[in-house]
């Protein structure tokens, strides 16, 4: 699992972001998948923010599923980050998401986060093996939430660059 080290530059309210952050806010696009309205809606909010304009809510794995892959059918922009419940009722499970997201699009995946209230050590290790960035355990604070999705995002811009 990542490590929650800090950010660089830590976000707070009375923190004015720099312009390498500012930018991150404009350009990232992170997608929250969650069969819980509630939990989806503060996680989307909580995003909000903290600055990320672009934010797309799903409140059912399989909606996120197909709209991943008519973005790589039509050549549209993937998200770059996705934060899934790990167990969602009657549909892809958080890990079998991201399964078959890297299956339909190869190595192009997004930086994914895990999020579980009940989740085995055993299965952290399992997810964490397929390539999930982290898994954030509920309850999280907002704190937490806001440097793993940075440290994700710091990563996958970074990988970006150098491609």
């Amino acid at each position: 699992m990542a490590e929650l080290a800090e950010l660089k530059e830590p976000l707070s309210p009375t923190t004015e972001p720099s312009k390498s952050k500012e930018e991150l806010f404009l350009k990232a696009s992170v997608w929250v998948v969650d069969d819980n309205m509630i939990a989806g809606d503060f996680a989307k909010g909580a995003l909000k923010s903290f600055g990320y304009q672009k934010v797309s809510f799903f409140n059912s794995s399989q909606q996120a599923l197909n709209e991943y892959q008519e973005a790589v059918r039509e050549g549209k922009k993937l998200p770059d980050l996705v934060v899934s419940d790990f167990n969602m009722k009657s549909e892809l499970n958080g890990d079998e998401l991201y399964r078959e997201m890297k299956s339909f699009s190869g190595d192009e995946v997004p930086i994914f986060i895990i999020v579980s209230g009940m989740i085995s050590e055993l299965e952290r290790e399992r997810v964490t093996k397929l390539g999930v960035f982290s898994v954030l355990l509920k309850p999280f604070n907002l704190e937490e939430l806001e440097k793993i999705v940075g440290k994700g995002l710091e990563s996958h811009f970074k990988k970006e660059q150098e491609t």
